[in-house]
This record gives C-alpha cells, structure tokens and sequence, in this order.
C-alpha cells in the first residue's frame, strides 16, 4: 500500500508540473496532530510533515493532496488488572503514509491576497510501523518498547476542515489549515474490530508555482 501511495503522488506530480504558470503549486507542509481511535475518547500528541501540492481549476475552485509523514498514537484500553501494575495507560505508537486528496473552494476575488477556503476529500493511508509503550513502576524501568497491537496495513478515511492561504506573489503562496479525518475502514487487524482512526490536524504549507 505504501508503495502506491508513493506511485500515486508521483504520476501526479509529474502530470500537473507540466503545465506552466500560476495553475500549479508544489512545496512542503509541516504541523501538528491530535490523534486517536474510536475505542478510545483520549487524544495523544503527534506531528506530520511531507510535500503538498495545489492544482488551480479557476476562480473559487481548487484540487489539493499531499503526501504526508504522520506519526499517530494513541491510548490502549486495558483492564484494571494492567493498570495497577504500569503508571497510566500504554500508548500504541503509529508511523502512516497519508494521502489525502480533496477538493477546495475558496472565497473572495483571485485578486485578494488573503482569502479563506473550505475543503473536503478522502485521505488513504499505508502503515509504515508501530510499537506500543508503557511507564514501568519500577523506579529503573521507565519506558518499555515493544511491538505493537496487531494494525491494518491500510486505510480509507474522510478528511475534511478550514483553512486560509495568502498569496504573497504570483508564484508564491502560504496556507494554513485545520483538519478533521476520520476513518471508514479498520484500524486494525483483529478480525471483528470495528476500531476506526480519528485524527485533528493543523498545518502551515509554503508553496511556489512553476
């Protein structure tokens, strides 16, 4: 799955960087995420990163994806057996490539520097790896590391959210943006699970034009 992924973004790449001018925008996305499972209300603390593209359809109009880095944990439920023997509840620790495709409008004039969008697509994801971790009470052993509870290798999500880009000049462009996905498919491995990936993103992009 992973491996698609990658494919993907580059057979897209490559199509829209021949086109000349202000249609077509690459650059680099960086922020922060709130992460976690349908199991589970807590949310953990995690960070993504990786190339971001735009492709201008006209005035209001607008395809974005990108091909992100996310790491992603998560809280494991457990019973009250575990929880008096480890400080607190283990965390599952996950490394994905994301893809997230979608469609945006955006408001005002193209001739505002400053114009607010809203955006909505899917978001498919390939799992690149994940352990679990636990604080030991053991004043020794603080952290343990081992592998992890059994993840699907991929998944199909809905991503939707806010954002704001600002046009510095004709070929450069910044964006900000919150985010909402949230999973279609299973999380997991187990066979009868119907644990499901939630995620709250917020990212800066900083984009040129060819």
């Amino acid at each position: 799955m992973t491996r698609h992924l990658l494919s993907f973004c580059l057979a897209v790449t490559t199509t829209f960087t021949a086109q000349a001018g202000e249609k077509f925008f690459l650059g680099l996305t960086a922020g922060g995420n709130y992460s976690g499972t349908t199991e589970m209300k807590t949310l953990k603390s995690g960070f993504n990163g990786g190339l971001s593209a735009v492709h201008v359809l006209g005035t209001h109009w607008q395809l974005e994806y990108s091909l992100l880095y996310s790491r992603e944990d998560a809280a494991i439920k457990t019973n009250a057996e575990f929880a008096t023997e480890f400080y607190g509840k283990p965390v599952t620790r996950r490394s994905y490539l994301r893809l997230p495709v979608q469609v945006s409008y955006v408001f005002g004039k193209r001739t505002q520097p400053l114009r607010p969008r809203l955006f909505a697509g899917p978001s498919l994801g390939g799992l690149v790896g994940n352990s679990d971790n636990i604080r030991s009470k053991e004043p020794n052993i603080c952290i343990v590391d081992y592998p992890g509870h059994p993840v699907a290798v991929s998944e199909i999500g809905v991503r939707a959210g806010v954002g704001v880009q600002w046009r510095i000049s004709r070929h450069f462009m910044t964006m900000l943006d919150a985010a909402w996905t949230e999973g279609l498919t299973k999380a997991t491995a187990y066979p009868n699970s119907g644990i499901r990936n939630r995620n709250l993103q917020a990212n800066a992009s900083i984009l040129f034009s060819f």
